[in-house]
C-alpha cells in the first residue's frame, strides 16, 4: 500500500513539474514573439528583416505572430518580403493573410510579388482565392514572378483548375523561345530561366489533375524539350498525375523510355503505369 501511494506522489510530482516546464516554455516564447514583433519596426532593415524570418519559424505559436506579419506586409516601410516569405514558411495556418498577399501581387517591388506567389502557393489549397490573381501573375514582365504564380497554382492544386488554360498559354508562349538540340550542340550547365519556368508550369498542370487533360498535347511536347532534360522528367510526372485522360500521350512516353537521360525514361515508365491504371 505504501509503495503504491509512494507511485502516486511520484506522478503528481511529474505532472506538475510538466505543467511548470511547459507554461515556462510557453511564457518564454510569448516573450521571443513580442521581442521581434518590436523589431518589425526598426529602423535598419536588416534588423526588421530577420525579425520577420525569425517569426515565420516560430511559426503560429501565439495568436499574435500571423497578424503581426499581416500588418507588416502591408506597410511602405515595414519588411515586407521578408513577412511574405515568413508567412509561407508558416503555409496554411497563415491563411488569414491571403487577402494581403493577394494585394501584394499587384505591387511594384518585384521582389514582393514573387514572395507572395510564393507564399500562397505554401498555404497551399486553401488559397483558392488567389487564383485570379496567380493567374494574372503569369503574365508579369518578370519572369520569376510568373515562375512563382505557376508553382503556386500548382501548389493549390485542383482548387486552381480555372487556371488550366492560362497555364496552357503561358507554356506556349514560353515554348516560343525554346531552343532545339538540332539547332545546337550547346546543352545548358544549369536550369536557365525560360526552363525553370517551362519546368513549373508542366508541374503545375500535373499537380492539378485530371482536370488539366486539355494541357496533355503541350505538354507531350514538352516531353520532347530537347534543351532542358528536367522539363522532360516533369512532363512525363505530369502526365502521369493526369492519368487515363492522358491517354493520347501513351506513344510519347513508349518513345520517352529510351530517352538519353534514364530519369526520364523511368518517369516515363511509372506514367504509363498510372495511365493505364496499375499504379
Amino acid at each position: 500500500m505504501k509503495s503504491y501511494n509512494r507511485s502516486l506522489v511520484i506522478m503528481a510530482g511529474m505532472l506538475i513539474l510538466t505543467l511548470i516546464i511547459n507554461g515556462c516554455d510557453k511564457q518564454g516564447v510569448e516573450q521571443k514573439v513580442n521581442k521581434q514583433i518590436r523589431l518589425l519596426k526598426h529602423d535598419y532593415y536588416k534588423v526588421s528583416n530577420s525579425a520577420a524570418l525569425a517569426l515565420g519559424k516560430i511559426g503560429p505559436q501565439t495568436k499574435e505572430v500571423v497578424p503581426a506579419l499581416i500588418q507588416a506586409l502591408k506597410d511602405d516601410f515595414g519588411p515586407r518580403s521578408a513577412a511574405a516569405t515568413a508567412l509561407g514558411e508558416i503555409g496554411p495556418e497563415a491563411k488569414e493573410a491571403i487577402p494581403a498577399l493577394i494585394q501584394a501581387l499587384k505591387d511594384e517591388d518585384e521582389w514582393l510579388r514573387e514572395r507572395a506567389a510564393g507564399a500562397l502557393g505554401e498555404i497551399g489549397p486553401d488559397a483558392k482565392d488567389g487564383v485570379p490573381a496567380l493567374v494574372e501573375a503569369l503574365k508579369d514582365e518578370n519572369i520569376n514572378v510568373r515562375r512563382y504564380a505557376a508553382g503556386a497554382l500548382g501548389q493549390i492544386g485542383s482548387n486552381a483548375k480555372e487556371a488550366v488554360s492560362a497555364l496552357v498559354q503561358a507554356l506556349k508562349d514560353n515554348n516560343d523561345g525554346v531552343r532545339r538540340y538540332e539547332e545546337t550542340w550547346l546543352r545548358p550547365k544549369k536550369e536557365d530561366g525560360p526552363s525553370r519556368l517551362r519546368r513549373s508550369i508542366v508541374e503545375a498542370l500535373g499537380r492539378i489533375g485530371p482536370e488539366a487533360k486539355e494541357a496533355v498535347p503541350l505538354i507531350v511536347r514538352s516531353l520532347k524539350d530537347d534543351y532542358d532534360p528536367n522539363v522532360r522528367v516533369a512532363a512525363a510526372e505530369a502526365l502521369g498525375e493526369i492519368g487515363s485522360e492522358a491517354t493520347e500521350a501513351v506513344s510519347a512516353l513508349v518513345e520517352a523510355l529510351e530517352d538519353y537521360d534514364s530519369e526520364v525514361g523511368q518517369r516515363a515508365a511509372k506514367a504509363l503505369k498510372k495511365i493505364k491504371g496499375e499504379f
